[in-house]
């Protein structure tokens, strides 16, 4: 019963740094409001995040407002590893929408949502915004 207990716990431990192993992150410092699909996101410093496991699935935290959001962010293509992490906003006006993760070996597309194609109608194109992030 014993080695039993102790093979439980040895199984947990594994998968619990297995999972904190299996997470990329980043850190960027966003300097404005923003929106993530049908969420408005307020400035400050973000954590970036996404699972290897379930690497369609980002999810971004501001750490002093207690704002988080998750969302599905396909990973457009593959990146040069020792590229900069960064995240990239269409702007449209005073209104950003988070567009692209720049983070590890890939880059992230965030779909639009349906008030960032109303505006692309009224508006055309946007205008590219890029914040740099850290590892």
């Amino acid at each position: 019963m014993l080695q039993r207990s102790y093979l439980i716990i040895g199984v947990l431990a594994l998968l619990t740094v297995t999972t904190a192993f299996a997470q990329t992150k980043i850190v960027a410092d966003v300097p404005f409001d923003f929106s993530v699909g049908d969420t408005l996101m307020p400035a400050g410093q973000y954590k970036i995040t996404y699972n290897l496991t379930s690497q369609d699935v980002i999810r971004l935290n501001c750490r002093h407002k207690r704002a988080t959001v998750a969302t599905m962010a396909p990973r457009l293509e593959k990146a040069d590893a020792r590229q900069q992490p960064k995240l990239v906003f269409n702007r449209y006006g005073k209104r950003h929408f988070l567009a692209n993760v720049w983070m590890g070996s890939s880059v992230r597309t965030v779909p639009q949502s349906k008030a960032e194609r109303e505006l692309i109608a009224q508006l055309g194109r946007p205008t590219a915004v890029t914040v740099l992030a850290e590892r």
